[in-house]
């Protein structure tokens, strides 16, 4: 099967919000870095980044 744009190139297959959660959970999952809980903050935050105060919240959530 020949797939000209793969989904997820930019403006032109652009992945859904589902699918980006997805690939964010996955990754964490891979990575063993940080806890499904730490990211599920993360993620949170990140939704609603005009709104938080200090991007250090974040940051602190990030460090293993």
């Amino acid at each position: 099967k020949r797939v000209d744009m793969p989904k997820g190139n930019g403006i032109f297959t652009p992945l859904t919000a589902s699918d980006m959660r997805t690939k964010y959970f996955d990754n964490v999952a891979f990575s063993q870095t940080i806890s499904m809980e730490k990211a599920e903050k993360v993620l949170a935050l990140i939704e609603r980044i005009e709104e938080v105060d200090n991007v250090n919240k974040i940051i602190k959530l990030l460090v293993a």
